[in-house]
């Protein structure tokens, strides 16, 4: 059994035998629900019932087909994301409903799949990425892409220059005179502009709102100061995981979600280097990778893109993708000088050059970045906590060991005057000399001590308190002190790893199909009207009732009527699915049929208080009285947002089967 045999058999009755009815004729009893399906299936193996199902696909079909091969069974929400921008929900909704209807597509729990006994026909004549995505193939004539500018090398020296705690920005959010002239002089590649549709800045001012928004610069009382934890955390990164982090932390009005930062990284790596795409194509894929993701921030990550050089921009308008940046692999040695200057290779690892920015400052990034060892420097160092051994170790490991002396007796004798004067933070515990016995023959208690700073004054961290507590109970002391009640909290550092997320079945599938040749072309589909034509004649020929020949005219407008054959007014079904105007009546009946069923949707028109028709879908919940109408209550798609409304204000009532969309649970 397939997985479309058992998507038929989850139908409610009313859905599956309308199915039936309409490709296979007038039910016989009695019936096998697995008989019947076999029949369908059979059906659609045939090719010519292929050829006639393949014909009738139009280029508004071609898209909708193509998104759901292209998105690895999406879910409905998935779609309704990546059509957003050109298409009203309800519209979508009746697309939705009529490739099912037409056996092209069935839902699997809340999944949206391709009907695999169709699937050879479409892959061969109809699915291509080309349908949804504007390219062509890059020409000789367009620009040739460099490399992203936020090189490894760059990221490093600017940390470097934001441990020196500058007045970085002016109140209206521009750089200050001085750090624009600063950096120009220091690290010149962040001074050179950026430019898109909406944006044009330095590089740096780009650079650092991204830092900013990510946590790894604060502001603190109008000077910038790294946070040393979260730039530990991007060293963790690849050099482009770390990229596309930071050009999500620019889109983002906040800490962007692991999911942007993904779909940037998919995007970027899964474009063909060959193919230039259309701007509002790189936004439908990372609406379409970045699940829940507002299309306005999928619209700034694609321009971030542009302005950190992942994507550039040829003179048609369309988007090529640059190379990625190379990552470094080998440890380069260092070069420290006499003079105390130090000379950073490009290659590199992050975390090394990481390391170097922390306890040199940057003098001048070219080529090379050169950094210089200072007295003040290494104070900040030592004052966070490193140790002068593990600083003069990474050291002469990152130089092979050669580290000229006097360089070496400096930084000695400047750690001893920093370590001759010291100021210490945590918590201090005093106890009187008839009970320091308690503490000084207690292991577990002795364990917490960081320090004793005189007889009877020992110093702890502040975190241990409570393990401190249990310590001194277990050796015997009753009356444990107590810490006085802390003040406010400092406010929280955003943070976070960059994590793994689950896309990597729709990135993988997404790679493959982009990477496959021709897969940006449209193939030239055969749509035509000879089978419409055929089946027309024939209805006009045969008698029936006009609303008979009406529903089935409509049957064939909408391609569910693939053969002369199925024209059989005995598959009609009787009940009214609309009213209009003044059927007031018929409108209450086929509200009141849908909330009773819980399987249809109501598309409804009302007029505005300026007499303009306002279409909307909805599931009612519930009528009653008001006087003398009755007014209706129900969600309005896809947000579910409650609404209310006369029945007598509704010049339309339609009831629409909730099809692919996935339902409200049944309380």
């Amino acid at each position: 059994m397939n997985d479309f045999h058992r998507s038929l058999l989850t139908l409610g009755d009313d859905a599956f035998f309308e199915l039936i009815r309409n490709y296979l004729g007038p039910i016989k009893t009695p019936f096998n629900k697995h008989d019947l399906i076999g029949q369908l299936q059979g059906m659609l193996r045939k090719p010519d019932t292929q050829e006639r199902i393949v014909r009738m696909i139009d280029r508004a079909d071609a898209e909708l087909l193509s998104a759901v091969w292209l998105l690895n069974e999406p879910s409905y929400d998935d779609l309704i994301s990546f059509f957003s921008a050109e298409q009203s929900y309800l519209d979508l909704h009746h697309r939705l409903l009529n490739i099912e209807d037409r056996l092209l597509v069935y839902r699997d729990g809340d999944r949206v799949k391709l009907n695999e006994i169709l699937l050879p026909a479409l892959k061969d004549r109809v699915l291509r990425a080309g349908w949804i995505f504007q390219a062509r193939e890059r020409e000789k004539s367009d620009p040739s892409e460099p490399y992203p500018w936020l090189t490894d090398a760059i990221l490093a020296s600017t940390y470097s220059y934001a441990t020196e705690r500058p007045e970085l920005l002016k109140a209206d959010g521009d750089l200050r005179k001085r750090s624009a002239a600063v950096l120009s002089e220091r690290i010149p590649p962040l001074m050179e502009s950026v430019r898109t549709e909406t944006t044009s800045a330095p590089r740096a001012l780009v650079l650092f709102q991204a830092l900013f928004r990510l946590g790894a610069i604060l502001d603190i009382n109008g000077r910038i100061d790294p946070n040393h934890d979260a730039w530990h955390r991007l060293a963790d990164l690849t050099t482009t995981e770390r990229l596309c982090y930071i050009v999500s932390g620019w889109a983002a009005d906040e800490m962007p979600s692991m999911r942007l930062a993904k779909a940037v990284e998919a995007v970027y790596t899964a474009l063909p280097e060959d193919t230039a795409i259309s701007p509002q194509s790189v936004e439908r894929l990372l609406i379409t990778l970045a699940d829940d993701t507002p299309a306005e921030l999928c619209r700034r990550a694609r321009e971030g893109m542009e302005l950190f050089g992942l994507l550039g921009t040829t003179v048609d308008g369309l988007c090529v993708v640059s190379p990625p940046l190379i990552q470094g692999a080998q440890r380069q040695p260092l070069i420290i000088q006499p003079n105390f200057d130090i000379t950073v290779p490009q290659e590199l690892p992050f975390a090394d050059a990481l390391f170097v920015a922390r306890v040199a400052l940057i003098k001048r990034h070219d080529t090379y970045s050169h950094y210089e060892i200072t007295k003040d420097q290494l104070a900040s160092v030592l004052r966070s906590g490193y140790d002068l051994d593990h600083i003069t170790d990474r050291l002469r490991e990152m130089t092979g060991g050669i580290i000229p002396q006097n360089v070496t007796i400096s930084i000695q004798t400047w750690a001893h005057e920093f370590e001759s004067l010291r100021l210490y933070e945590g918590v201090v515990l005093t106890t009187e000399e008839g009970r320091r016995h308690m503490i000084e023959h207690s292991r577990e208690v002795n364990e917490l001590i960081e320090k004793i700073l005189a007889p009877g004054v020992y110093l702890l961290r502040r975190e241990n308190v409570a393990r401190l507590r249990v310590a001194l109970e277990a050796a015997g002391v009753d009356m444990i002190p107590e810490l006085p009640e802390p003040g406010d909290p400092a406010p929280q550092v955003p943070g976070g790893a960059y994590v793994q997320s689950d896309m990597s079945d729709r990135i993988e599938a997404l790679s493959a199909v982009l990477r496959h040749p021709g897969s940006l072309a449209k193939p030239e589909l055969l749509e035509d009207d000879l089978w419409k034509n055929e089946i027309t004649e024939t209805l006009n020929h045969q008698e029936m009732g006009d609303e008979q020949r009406e529903d089935l005219l409509t049957r064939v407008e909408r391609k569910l009527i693939l053969s002369p054959l199925q024209l059989n007014p005995g598959v009609l079904k009787t009940e009214k699915t609309e009213a209009r105007g003044l059927d007031y009546a018929g409108k209450v009946r086929i509200i009141e049929h849908a909330i009773r069923t819980g399987t249809s949707f109501l598309e409804i028109i009302e007029r505005t208080s300026e007499g303009t028709p306002l279409r909307r879908l909805v599931e009612p919940t519930a009528v009653h009285k008001q006087g003398n109408d009755l007014v209706m209550i129900a969600d309005e798609l896809p947000a579910r947002t409650e609404m209310t409304v006369m029945v007598s204000k509704l010049g339309l009532v339609r009831r629409i089967r909730a099809g692919l969309v996935k339902r409200r649970p049944t309380p």
